[in-house]
């Protein structure tokens, strides 16, 4: 089943009006909580940047559907994200000690989650950058299908430069 786009939490977390943890109707509310979906959405969020952050690239590989999408504001392209993932992993590992994301808000809905939060990228060389940015996950038959990621396009362009540097 391929999943529905879920607005709701999307509209909520743009617009600041609730913050981590927070309920609106709809979003994180007593029937979703009830159902069983709130738990396993919550823990496929956990699992999932859990091993994104521990570059387990098996684990991310289980956790999304094979046709993912991942879409960014600063590439504007849709690319299957399993195989970008997956690809990208000798060149991630080689440049990046590795990276925490610090999540100010995570929203629920039946659909799937929204997210603020900010990276900090740490770096081979020591040096490290924070950029934040927002997820939007829609999950469907338990994996993760497609994610639209958002973040500030010059920042970006400098973690990307800053990769390149270190890995060529």
């Amino acid at each position: 089943m391929k999943p529905r786009r879920h607005f709701v939490a999307t509209t909520a977390l743009l617009i600041g009006a609730v913050p981590l943890g927070g309920s609106i109707a709809g979003v994180d509310s007593p029937d979703l909580q009830k159902s069983g979906e709130f738990s396993a959405l919550q823990s496929i969020a956990e699992d999932f940047y859990q091993a994104y952050s521990r570059f387990d690239f098996e684990a991310v590989r289980l956790l999304c559907h094979p046709d993912c999408i991942h879409w960014t504001n600063y590439t504007e392209q849709e690319i299957l994200y399993v195989r970008a993932f997956m690809g990208g992993r000798d060149i991630v590992t080689n440049a990046l000690d590795g990276f925490d994301r610090k999540v100010s808000r995570r929203l629920f809905d039946a659909g799937g989650w929204a997210q603020a939060h900010t990276t900090l990228f740490r770096f081979k060389d020591q040096t490290t950058l924070k950029v934040p940015g927002s997820h939007f996950v829609s999950v469907a038959d338990g994996r993760v299908w497609r994610i639209d990621e958002y973040a500030d396009k010059t920042q970006m362009d400098v973690v990307n430069e800053k990769v390149s540097s270190l890995v060529s």
